[in-house]
């Protein structure tokens, strides 16, 4: 119809929370597989220090710092990164409205070193929606 626009449905129907302890260095494994071009709703809440010497960060980590040696070196470090694959996706803001570029499983990964992760203090939770048909079988 012309004149109208189409928006994404956010509310989905199915909500599933993952608790993630960013003093472990292994990614959150969700388990999750979506088929490509989904439409995914994430929400992060908590806070984390990836440093006993540093402030406490949201999802979005330490805003302009970037350490080589970590899982995204090109993010944020202390950023709460959605993984598919190899692909890293950043949970700006605490929040991410996403399509899965591929469909490999589902992770959920703290931006630190891949050493450092003893030293970190903090956890976030955070929550998906999507439709149960958007799953791979």
């Amino acid at each position: 119809m012309a004149g109208t626009t189409i928006l994404p449905r956010l509310h989905k129907g199915v909500k599933q929370v993952f608790h993630v302890d960013v003093t472990q260095g292994a990614p959150r494994n969700t388990g999750l597989n979506f088929r490509p071009g989904a439409q995914i709703h994430i929400v992060s809440d908590g806070t984390a220090k990836y440093d006993p010497s540093v402030e406490a960060f949201g999802p979005s980590g330490c805003i302009g710092m970037h350490r080589a040696n970590t899982p995204a070196p090109n993010e944020n470090i202390g950023a709460l990164l959605v993984k598919t694959g190899s692909i890293y996706t950043p949970l700006s803001g605490g929040r991410l409205d996403w399509q899965p570029p591929t469909d490999d499983n589902l992770e959920l990964v703290y931006n630190d070193t891949w050493n450092g992760y003893a030293n970190n203090f903090g956890s976030f939770d955070v929550t998906i929606e999507y439709d149960q048909a958007d799953l791979m079988s």
